[in-house]
C-alpha cells in the first residue's frame, strides 16, 4: 500500500508498506518520480489524503432481486448470509449507477466499494465486479462473525477509509445508512432503481 506525505515546504514523500509489514520511504525528485531513502524522513511530515468516491453494492450497483429467495430467516448472524453472499452472480448491474462509477474512475478518482456482505463471499464479489466491468477499487466487507447492525458496520468502514482518504461523496440505496453516514458528516447520494 502506498501513502503520500508532505513536509511544511511541500516536499512530497511516499511510504510503501509491503504485505510483510516492511516499509520503504521515498522522496519525490521530479514529477511523480520517487527515490528510496530508506528510513522515515527526519523532518515532520503530514499525510496527504487522496480523494475517493464510495459505492455500496447491493441495491446500489447491483440489483439482487435474483437471489431474494436466499435471504435468511434469521438475518442477525453472518453465518446465515453465506449462501446469499456467494450467490451474487445472480445479480444484475444497475447500469445508470455503473456508468457513474466508470466515469469517475476514468476522470482519475479512486473508487472504494463498501458493503455489509460478509468476507466469506469476497471471491464471488470480486468476480461480480469484474464481470460487470466496474473499475478496480478496494472492497470493504464485514468481517466474519461481525453480527453488528449494518449501519454500524458501514460507519466503521467509512471511518477506516477516512484515515487515508477524503470521501468526496458516497452512493447508497438504504435510508438508514444514508441517515447514519450523513449524521457523521459524509455527503451521500441516494440511489433508486
Amino acid at each position: 500500500m502506498e501513502t503520500y506525505y508532505k513536509n511544511k515546504d511541500g516536499q512530497r514523500y511516499m511510504k510503501k508498506t509491503l504485505e510483510s509489514g516492511q516499509t520503504w520511504w521515498s522522496v519525490e525528485r521530479g514529477t511523480d518520480e520517487f527515490y528510496v531513502i530508506g528510513g522515515r524522513p527526519t523532518e515532520p511530515v503530514e499525510l496527504i489524503k487522496q480523494e475517493c468516491y464510495v459505492f455500496d453494492l447491493d441495491g446500489t450497483l447491483f440489483n439482487n432481486i435474483g437471489r431474494e429467495h436466499l435471504m435468511p430467516r434469521n438475518p442477525s448472524h453472518t453465518e446465515n448470509w453465506t449462501e446469499w453472499n456467494r450467490a451474487c452472480h445472480l445479480d444484475t448491474v444497475i447500469e445508470h449507477v455503473a456508468v457513474i462509477a466508470r466515469s469517475l474512475s476514468k476522470a482519475g478518482y479512486e473508487l472504494r466499494y463498501v458493503t455489509s456482505r460478509c468476507e466469506d463471499g469476497i471471491s464471488e464479489t470480486l468476480e461480480a465486479l469484474m464481470t460487470a466491468g466496474l473499475p478496480v477499487g478496494y472492497v470493504h466487507m464485514r468481517k466474519i462473525n461481525d453480527n453488528r447492525c449494518h449501519t454500524v458496520v458501514k460507519l466503521d468502514e467509512f471511518r477506516e477509509i477516512s484515515k487515508t482518504h477524503d470521501v468526496i461523496a458516497a452512493f447508497e440505496d438504504r435510508d438508514d445508512n444514508i441517515n447514519t453516514l450523513t449524521d457523521a458528516g459524509y455527503k451521500m447520494i441516494k440511489v433508486a432503481l
